[in-house]
């Protein structure tokens, strides 16, 4: 099986280019680097400016709903942002999708949406590479899966050959040993007429 290196840290380069991309391009761009690229499949981390603890995630969302200017929602946008930015490089693509789902509205209120959005294209773009991976896989299995039907029907086919060889030679045998019977007695009657011809 195939490792599947999911530092999940969809680059900053991908950042930079989802800026103007849609999230679909980014899914198309990410299927064919799975379908050029064989082996091991690499998505690199996205830039985390600042760390936050999942037991500091769930206050952030609080604090945005407490925050009495647009500069304080600003800062805890900023935050969750980088916590989503660290669930995707931990793999965990739904639960940063969820997170930024919650996350949007306020974003957007403050215009930090098109923020969300690169995420969010670096989310769609590391599940895009780990489906790829995935049906890899998946194919590699079915493949291996036919191989060893191929090889038990080939072993099957070989001892029905065996079987019926060896039954063809029991009926040459049994079939020969009477022939043989045949012309004994045959013989033996010619003998006898050739014999009884002469008294």
């Amino acid at each position: 099986m195939k490792k599947l290196v999911l530092s999940m840290a969809v680059v900053a380069a991908t950042m930079m280019v989802a800026c103007g991309n849609s999230s679909e391009k980014a899914v198309d761009d990410a299927a064919r680097q799975a379908a050029d690229q064989p082996g091991v499949i690499e998505v690199e981390t996205l830039e985390v400016t600042e760390v936050v603890s999942d037991e500091d995630a769930p206050g952030i969302m609080d604090k945005i709903k407490a925050a009495a200017n647009p500069e304080e929602i600003k800062a805890y946008v900023a935050k969750g942002i980088e916590y989503a930015k660290g669930l995707v490089n931990q793999g965990k693509l739904e639960e940063a999708k969820k997170y930024l789902e919650n996350l949007k509205p306020y974003a957007e209120k403050v215009n930090m949406g098109g923020m969300v959005d690169k995420v969010n294209v670096a989310i769609d773009k590391a599940s895009a590479l780990k489906a790829a991976d995935n049906a890899i896989d998946d194919a590699k299995e079915a493949g291996a899966k036919a191989i060893d039907v191929v090889k038990e029907k080939g072993a099957q086919a070989v001892d029905a050959t065996k079987e019926a060889g060896a039954k063809a030679v029991d009926v040459v045998k049994d079939k020969g040993g009477k022939a043989v019977d045949a012309v004994k007695d045959g013989a033996v009657d010619a003998y006898d007429a050739v014999r009884n011809l002469g008294k």
